[in-house]
């Protein structure tokens, strides 16, 4: 039986922020456009993936 399919499609957004000391915040997010499931289940549902992302990071 097949879950899921072998491709999925999305948009991406984020937005960060550097220091002058090279300091930094980042965030993303990933909004699915495309059902991941092959056939909807009574259980499963039918979803979309969607991802949020955040880090510090600092660049010397």
């Amino acid at each position: 039986m097949k879950f899921s399919k072998k491709v999925d499609f999305g948009a991406v957004g984020g937005i960060g922020y550097q220091s002058k000391i090279g300091l930094g915040i980042d965030a993303r997010y990933y909004y699915g456009i495309q059902k991941v499931s092959e056939t909807p289940s009574a259980s499963l549902g039918d979803f979309k993936n969607n991802t949020i992302q955040a880090s510090i990071f600092y660049i010397f």
